[in-house]
């Protein structure tokens, strides 16, 4: 589901930045590399557990999930189809690495909590954004506002579990991830640097996380991104 509705978000971007830069007039376009912290909230996770205290596998939830901060290294490209236009296309690739702190999860099934130590856990992930900005320039103004999605994939690390031994448990293993964002920005161009602010919400699926490991594990949080790029 999530991979059939983050490419059908991707295909329907792709398609409008498409038909924005095919009537090129006097074309206008910029690189620029960026570096970038996030702060992250509301981190909720669920799936099949294979090991409910009640009878057999059922949904289990994680209310109280923690992430710390995501740093990323990125690249960003700005096209516009004339050098007059306020609109522009906002590409982005990026890589990102999340840290999961040694902490308790509260497990919340049919038939209560369940409170389990989960060690320390890692999401690489590389993602392609792509949307729009508008250049607020009025009287020389330098700000900008801008939105889009992006599709994202990678792995998550120590993601091992084998029923009946806790040893095993978080300490090795890794597992494929795939999923979209959708996010709002603001921000402001200084010369060849441009700041901005991106708030935004994920929604990704790892196919096998620790004993989430019959459909996998949904994880969704709110990112708050503060941003760097440096243009050429």
């Amino acid at each position: 589901m999530i991979r059939r509705k983050t490419k059908i978000i991707f295909s329907i971007i792709l398609t409008l930045a498409t038909l924005i830069s095919a009537t090129t007039l006097s074309a206008e376009s910029s690189h620029g590399v960026s570096l970038s912290v996030s702060s992250i909230s509301n981190v909720k996770i669920e799936g099949q557990h294979s090991r409910a205290p009640a009878s057999g596998n059922e949904l289990m939830k994680v209310d109280n999930a923690k992430i710390d901060s995501i740093n990323t290294l990125g690249y960003s490209y700005r096209y516009s189809n004339a050098e007059s236009s306020r609109w522009k296309l906002d590409l982005g690739l990026t890589y990102s690495k999340a840290v999961l702190p040694p902490q308790t999860a509260l497990l919340t099934h049919s038939g209560g909590t369940a409170s389990v130590v989960q060690p320390k856990a890692w999401l690489e992930t590389g993602e392609i954004y792509l949307g729009g900005i508008y250049e607020i320039n009025n009287f020389g103004s330098p700000f900008y506002i801008g939105a889009g999605a992006s599709y994202i994939n990678g792995r998550a690390i120590r993601t091992s579990y084998v029923a009946g031994t806790p040893s095993a448990y978080g300490a090795y293993g890794t597992s494929g991830l795939e999923g979209h964002k959708v996010s709002v920005k603001a921000g402001f161009d200084y010369g060849n640097f441009s700041i901005e602010v991106e708030q935004g919400q994920y929604n990704l699926n790892v196919k096998q996380y620790r004993s989430f490991n019959i459909s996998g594990a949904g994880i969704k949080y709110n990112n708050t991104t503060l941003r760097i790029i440096y243009r050429f």
